[in-house]
């Protein structure tokens, strides 16, 4: 929270799929939270949710890198994709050779 001092007891940062990121603090303690920083988000029984400009940023920043995790990791996979497809006559022969050569010790 880049350094904003809070003096409150408990609170959390947690996320979910719903609502990403947010800090979650004891009802009773909510209304200790600068509202130009803390942005309410939901109200339950004995919580309240805030989100600040900085953890939405966060949230995002996290996002966009698993994105882009999962878009080298599908370019490394059709890479590998290729080079077998490239190499499918020689992997053929050599598993062909290892079964004969199984086959052969057996005896």
């Amino acid at each position: 929270l880049n350094g904003i001092e809070t003096s409150l007891p408990t609170l959390k940062i947690k996320a979910n799929v719903m609502y990403g990121m947010f800090i979650e603090v004891p009802r009773s303690q909510a209304d200790k939270l600068p509202s130009t920083t803390f942005n309410h988000m939901q109200t339950m029984a004995n919580i309240v949710r805030f989100k600040t400009f900085e953890l939405t940023e966060l949230d995002n920043r996290i996002h966009r890198a698993q994105y882009e995790a999962l878009d080298v990791e599908l370019q490394i996979f059709d890479e590998l994709c290729q080079l077998v497809l490239d190499h499918a006559s020689s992997i053929r022969l050599l598993a062909f050779s290892l079964a004969s050569l199984d086959v052969s010790s057996s005896f």
